[in-house]
C-alpha cells in the first residue's frame, strides 16, 4: 500500500508545478486526443517519450515512477493478453483452441502503450498540481455550465474531497491489513476463491469506515456554513501567463492536427 503513489502530490518549483491547472488540464486533454487519434506504434512510443520528457521536466521523484510503471503494467499486461487471444488471424501459433497471430500482438502493443501513455499522463498531472488548483480550475472550466443550472461548485467540491481522501483511505486499508495480518489473517495465498475471501474482513470495514468519515465531512462542512450559492474567494487565485497561453496554444495546434489527420488519413 505504500509504494501507491499515482494521485500523490509532489511539491516542487518545475515549469510543469509553476503553470496554470488549466493549462496542465488542456495539455492533458490533447495529450489524450492525440493518443486516441493515432494509429501506429511507431506513434505511440513518439507519444510516449513527450511523456518521459515531461516526467524529466516535472522533477517527480524515481519511486513514483516506478509504482506507476509496477501498477499499470499489469493493466498493460492484461491488454496485450486480451488482444493476442480475441483478435482473429489466420496465421500464427496455434495453442489448443487459440491462435496468436501477428495481428493480435500489434493489436496488444498498440493498445497497450495507448493505456500506458493515458496513464502516465494523467499521473504526471496529478503529481504536480494540489488538490485545491485541481479543483479550482475544474470549477473555473464548467462555469459555462453553471448557467444551466448545473451546480458546478458542489462538483468542484466533490472532486476535492475525492482526490484529498484517497490517501487517507489507502492508509486505512493498510492499518487494517496489519491488524488482520496481527489476528492471524493470511493475503495472497492460496486459490482465488480463497483470495477473494480473505479480501473481505478489508472492504466492509473500509467501506463503512468511508462513509462514516463522508458523514462527518458534511456535518462539518454545514456547521461551518458552507453553501455553494455563495461566491467564494481564493487565497492563491488562478491566474494565466504567458508559459501557460504557450501551453494551451500547443494544445489547441494538437488536437487540431489530431482532428485533421483523423478526418483525411
Amino acid at each position: 500500500m505504500r509504494s501507491i503513489l499515482l494521485g500523490k502530490y509532489f511539491d516542487g518549483n518545475s515549469l510543469l508545478h509553476r503553470l496554470d491547472p488549466r493549462a496542465k488540464l488542456a495539455l492533458l486533454f490533447a495529450i489524450v486526443v492525440v493518443v486516441l487519434t493515432v494509429r501506429t506504434i511507431t506513434a505511440q512510443l513518439a507519444i510516449l517519450l513527450v511523456i518521459l520528457i515531461l516526467t524529466s521536466i516535472s522533477r517527480v521523484p524515481t519511486n513514483a515512477v516506478a509504482s506507476l510503471l509496477k501498477v499499470a503494467g499489469w493493466f498493460v499486461a492484461l491488454t496485450f493478453i486480451v488482444h493476442i487471444v480475441f483478435t482473429p488471424g489466420d496465421e500464427g501459433l496455434r495453442l489448443w483452441f487459440l491462435t496468436i497471430s501477428p495481428e493480435g500482438v500489434r493489436n496488444g502493443a498498440y493498445f497497450g502503450l495507448r493505456l500506458l501513455s493515458m496513464i502516465w499522463a494523467a499521473s504526471i498531472i496529478a503529481w504536480t498540481t494540489t488538490p485545491i488548483a485541481f479543483a479550482d480550475a475544474t470549477e473555473k472550466l464548467l462555469k459555462p455550465l453553471s448557467y444551466l443550472k448545473i451546480p458546478v461548485r458542489d462538483i468542484a467540491m466533490i472532486l476535492l474531497l475525492a482526490m484529498r481522501f484517497v490517501p487517507t483511505l489507502l492508509n486505512d486499508a493498510r492499518e487494517l491489513r496489519l491488524a488482520q495480518q496481527a489476528r492471524g489473517a493470511v493475503f495472497g495465498k492460496g486459490s482465488i476463491v480463497a483470495r477473494v475471501k480473505s479480501i473481505i474482513p478489508l472492504i466492509v470495514p473500509l467501506f463503512v469506515g468511508a462513509f462514516r468519515r463522508a458523514e462527518t465531512t458534511a456535518v462539518a462542512l454545514t456547521v461551518r456554513g458552507y453553501s455553494s450559492d455563495i461566491e467564494r474567494t481564493s487565497l492563491y487565485p488562478l491566474k494565466l501567463r504567458a508559459p501557460d497561453f504557450a501551453v494551451i496554444a500547443i494544445a489547441i495546434v494538437a488536437v487540431a492536427g489530431a482532428a485533421l489527420w483523423a478526418i483525411f488519413s
